[in-house]
Parts: C-alpha cells; structure tokens; sequence
C-alpha cells in the first residue's frame, strides 16, 4: 500500500499547506463506482458471472427517475462484460437493485471508501448512500482520488486491499522504531478469481473497439486495465487504472464544480493524462512487459453468443468467456443443441496453464506453466476481450483433430515446434523465466503487497529492485509539468 507519489494540483506550488486535491478533494465518482459497488459484489458472492445478462432499456429508480445512459440510446440485452467495457447505466443499476444497494454499500466500505454515508440525520431529513444511485457514484459527499485508487489497487492485487500508507517507519533519536508500516495489515475484499475476472473485464475497456478508453490508453504491449467516470455534464473526469505494476487515478474538473468545455481534449483529460504519467513510468523505468497474475480458481469456456450457455455444435455464434470455478454454465445451449450436461475437464484436459506468463521478444512466445509454447494468434492468457466468433456460422463446431468423432471437444492448444526446450526461441528458457520471476519478487510473480499509486500513486511489490527509486516522484511531475494546459 505504499504511495509512491501523490500530486494534488496543477503548477508551481507557492506555499504549504494549500488544498490537495488527490487526498482531502472530495468528488463524485461517476461510473468508476460500478465496479466497487456492483460488479464486484455481484460477482464475488452473488452468482453473477461476466456472461450474466441484462436488458439496457428505459428504466427508472425506484422513485420514478429515469436513469439515463451516456450516449441517451439503449443496446438490448448486453452482458456483464460488455456492460463494464462501454459503461452502460441501465445494467448496472439492474444489478445493484437485485444484488441490494446494501450490499453494494459494504463491499464499497471493504475496498476503503472511508466517505460513504450509512445514515445521518440533517435538518432536511435523512441522507444515507444505501441506495440504487450508488451503483453509478451517486453518494453523499464523494469520495478521494487516494481512497479511489486504493480501492482499486485491491483489484490489482487479486482482492487483497492495503491501506495506503505514506512512510515505512518512524524513528526516535536512538533509532528505536516509534511508527512501522513495513508490514501492513491486508483484508480480503473480492477473492483471487472475482479480482482476475474484474480485471478481464476493465481491460476491455481498454482494448475493446467500444471500451471508453479505446484509443485513448496506449502502453504499448504491456497489459493494463482500468475504468472511465464522468458526472452530470462533465463536471468529474476520471480514469483509475493499473499495470502488474503500478495503479494510477487521475481526476480531473474545477473546484467550483463547472462543468468541462466541450472542445478540445476536456472530456478526455484523465484518460490522456493518465497516458502520460504512466507511458513516462514505463519508459523511465524500462518494465518488463508482463501479464496479470490469474487464478486457477477460473476456467475458460465457449459460450453460445445467443443463449450464454454453454456452446453447443449447432450454435451458429460462439465467444469465449471466463468464469470463477463453479459459476460457468452447466449445460449446453438448449435453442440450438439438445442442452444436456456440461460434462467437466480437467486443467490437463483443458492444455490451459492459468498462471502463465508472457515475455515478449522478437518472436513473441509465452512460456506457460507446462512448458508449452504459444504465438500471439494462439495465446490464451491474455484476458482482454471474449473471441468473437469461433466458427463460420455455418454451426459447424471447429474439429477436434484428436477425436474428430467427438464434436462436443474444443480443440486442444496446439503446442508449437519448438518451446522453451527448443534451440531457436533466441534467449527465452525457463532457467531465465525463473530469474525474471525472482527478479519481479519471488516464484508467483511478485507477493501480495501491492503497493498504489493516486494521481499519482503506485502499486508494486514490495520486493520489486525499482520500488525504491528516489527519483520516481520527480519523474512524475517532470511529465505533469511537461503536458501543455488543455485548450
């Protein structure tokens, strides 16, 4: 939970003491707050999964306010994921109201929001935040750039959330430990496979044609996810989004609560200054490009594009999708198949090792768990977006080349000619896989303190040789002063 930087206002700082608008400011979260209040939970402990479904059409609050969708249109039945990676409002207060804004409410307390309201008497009545508008970030006073990113620095670090802290120990003049914070105190807020499946989703927020930070969010090949937020007329722009190594928010608007010009790069300044900062990191920085950790709590499957369950031969569309172990549809598509049961494959059946990882060189391998082999086109740990269509539409299911008898198999990953025991996959063996992994912190890819960042701050291991460079935060307001004012 170490802050590694933390930057509360623009320009040249004058005096002490002024206002920080990254840890005191409070603001509306907008729609980075579905994910805390309402995916998470939804996902974690109330059976929904990424393929869950619902109906974006008109709607209302339960005291008769419409609840509108950014762009005024509707989009039909859309799923979980697709209803994270464009921000649709409809789905998400669906959700909220059938999960209960109370939970909704508690699990947005786990992840460290310290400002919500559970009841408070006022001489105009009673204010709480046990509501359908939380799903959206409609709250009481807000919340802080720093418990934000905290919040989902938890996510990052496979639902496991550290209060952000500010130093590591505070000494007395004989040296005696007065204050120590190398250890902090963790809790579980989501568990492994609902924080991997949350981070599938955000990252096609990123890669999806129609995720809200498409085009906007550019790390090269090094994997990131995150959410957008904006309030009524542009009011709050936000962008809260991490890498396996660092977490960033950035919020940006006016202390007097104006709303955002419309021309210009307004509307997207904190997705472009996010860009900014954390393009700066990784360069500065040299990261090895890595994926995010995943689980084996979570399993792969093709799904009927109509139905959402299971895929059947017959089905003429088919996506991929992932699911914590036990909540993925247990029989096959009942409209184009005969719907009869799922029957379970093992890890080695599946050819899947979910704990891989990729290191990119010039021919691009990912050296897995089982030693196998894959090229991009085949990779299958890269958790961004479902596949669109698995086959022509013809129904024909794709053969299975070791049992073509059997249509019901998906076709195992095929293994390359030449893996990480091969002679031509230039300097990638497992020996050097091992000491990339000791280099990063340890055999599972880093330990569980994950460190934030708050516009900015950060999110590493603890054990990470770059996470005491003293001149990280310099480098971060070297690029904030560097970026020319928006016009």
């Amino acid at each position: 939970g170490q802050v590694k930087a933390l930057v509360g206002g623009r320009g040249k700082k004058e005096a002490s003491l002024t206002l920080n608008r990254a840890s005191y400011t409070r603001r509306q979260p907008g729609s980075t707050f579905k994910i805390l209040s309402t995916y998470a939970p939804a996902l974690d402990e109330a059976g929904k999964t990424l393929a869950s479904t619902y109906l974006d059409e008109p709607y209302s609050y339960a005291d008769g306010t419409p609840v509108r969708d950014a762009d005024s249109d509707y989009a039909g039945e859309v799923t979980i994921r697709e209803a994270i990676v464009r921000s649709i409002n409809v789905p998400a207060v669906k959700c909220l109201t059938e999960i209960t804004p109370r939970v909704g409410f508690d699990y947005a307390k786990k992840f460290g929001i310290s400002t919500l309201v559970e009841n408070e008497q006022t001489d105009s009545g009673t204010l709480t935040d046990i509501t359908q508008t939380l799903a959206l970030g409609g709250i009481t006073y807000g919340v802080t750039n720093l418990e934000l990113t905290g919040a989902f620095a938890a996510i990052a670090n496979l639902g496991q959330y550290l209060r952000p802290c500010f130093y590591t120990k505070v000494l007395d003049q004989d040296g005696n430990v007065l204050l120590d914070n190398t250890e902090p105190a963790g809790r579980t807020v989501v568990s492994e496979a609902s924080a991997v499946l949350l981070t599938s989703a955000m990252r096609g927020v990123i890669t999806d044609p129609q995720g809200t930070a498409y085009g906007k969010i550019d790390l090269g090949e090094m994997f990131t996810a995150g959410k957008s937020g904006t309030t009524t007329s542009y009011r709050d722009s936000w962008f809260v989004g991490y890498t396996p190594y660092y977490t960033c928010g950035i919020w940006a608007g006016y202390d007097n609560n104006d709303p955002l010009p419309s021309t210009g790069l307004y509307h997207d300044y904190s997705k472009v200054l996010w860009n900014a900062v954390m393009n700066g990191i990784v360069t500065k920085k040299d990261q090895r490009i890595s994926s995010f950790r995943s689980s084996r709590d979570v399993v792969r499957m093709a799904i009927c594009a109509h139905t959402h369950m299971a895929a059947a031969p017959e089905c003429p569309s088919v996506y991929e999708e992932l699911f914590a172990k036990g909540t993925q549809p247990q029989f096959y598509c009942d409209v184009h198949g005969d719907g009869r049961f799922v029957e379970e494959k093992t890890d080695e059946q599946s050819g899947i090792a979910p704990d891989a990882i990729t290191i990119y060189n010039t021919n691009q391998v990912t050296v897995q768990a089982d030693q196998t082999s894959q090229t991009d086109a085949q990779r299958q740990t890269d958790l961004s977006q479902p596949v669109e269509i698995l086959n022509d539409g013809s129904g024909d299911h794709p053969e299975n080349p070791e049992d073509p008898d059997d249509p019901w198999k998906m076709p195992e990953v095929p293994e390359e000619d030449e893996g990480p025991s091969g002679e031509n996959v230039d300097e990638i063996t497992i020996q050097n896989l091992q000491e990339d992994l000791d280099q990063i912190g340890g055999g599972s890819f880093g330990q569980d303190e994950y460190d934030s960042w708050d516009v900015s701050w950060d999110s590493d291991w603890n054990d990470h040789p770059e996470a005491e460079d003293p001149e990280e935060i310099q480098s971060v307001q070297d690029i904030l002063d560097n970026i020319p004012p928006a016009q």
